[in-house]
């Protein structure tokens, strides 16, 4: 399995850790993310955890020969961005 930790800050973002896991399971290579150690739940936390899944996806279509979705052209899934 590979993982790798990345700090992710900014205003929203403060003290907060995303991290990627890849493991080889069944023929195909799964990876695990997470967005941990938000201060408290907020309506914020349901709009990201959206917004990667929008993102993970596109990337999935563009490494499989599909039309991904980056920005600025990705889906606009609220006015939060």
């Amino acid at each position: 399995m590979c993982s790798k930790q990345v700090p992710h800050t900014g205003v929203q973002r403060v003290d907060r850790h995303l991290t990627f896991d890849l493991k080889h399971a069944d023929g195909e290579t799964v990876l695990l993310f997470t967005h941990a150690d938000w201060r408290e739940p907020v309506e914020f936390m349901s709009h990201c955890s959206t917004e990667w899944a929008v993102y993970l996806l596109g990337l999935k279509a563009s490494l499989e020969g599909a039309k991904g979705n980056p920005w600025p052209d990705k889906a606009n899934i609220c006015s939060w961005g």
